[in-house]
């Protein structure tokens, strides 16, 4: 999910954006219209009339899924990464701010983050059904939590390039999505997992 217009205490419609609204699972009241960074066209379907986002403002470096999907399926498929643990991360850390406002930027909109304060967002969630155990390292996660805005460099060593950014996943430039034959990088040795 990449977002949800989350409205905390108040009585407006809440909706997320999975890629396979009929595979999602939500709360009740809660509407899954679709959206896909691989298809732009279906985000301007999926922001219309949207007035807010929920989102914590901190920063993450988060990986894109097609880059994803490429480091994985040799990871899933073949023995090269048996053992091994790769720490992934996107090439920069942004704030729920800055993502929307790169994704308008591409569509030509301005999209903007409302800020929701912790407590309509614990009290919006209750009402949609999340176990108080949830809601709390949801929120522990969002607003306390560190992990996942550092940048680091498996991404690049395992794609063979530099991952994607958030503009180019939402075709706001070209990247290649496979490094050249010519260019394809050597096989990175499983990780060393052992607790130090």
């Amino acid at each position: 999910m990449w977002g949800a217009n989350w409205y905390g205490g108040s009585r407006r419609p809440v909706s997320a954006m999975p890629r396979r609204p009929a595979r999602a699972r939500f709360p009740a009241g809660m509407e899954a219209v679709y959206g896909d960074a691989a298809d732009p066209a279906s985000l301007d379907a999926a922001f219309a009339g949207v007035h807010g986002v929920f989102f914590a403002d901190r920063a993450a470096a988060s990986v894109d899924p097609a880059d994803l999907a490429q480091i994985a399926a040799p990871a899933l498929t073949t023995g090269d990464h048996a053992g091994a643990v790769h720490e992934l991360s996107g090439p920069q850390a942004l704030t729920p701010t800055q993502e929307p406002a790169i994704l308008g930027e591409i569509l030509g909109r301005d999209l903007r983050v409302r800020p929701v304060t912790g407590e309509a967002a614990r009290t919006g969630m209750a009402r949609y059904g999340f176990p108080p155990e949830v809601v709390d390292a949801i929120l522990h996660r969002a607003l306390d939590g560190t992990q996942g805005a550092e940048v680091l460099p498996t991404a690049e060593k395992l794609l063979g390039r530099p991952p994607r950014t958030h503009r180019t996943a939402f075709g706001g430039g070209r990247q290649p999505s496979r490094p050249a034959a010519a260019q394809a990088p050597a096989p990175v040795p499983p990780m060393d997992t052992r607790p130090r």
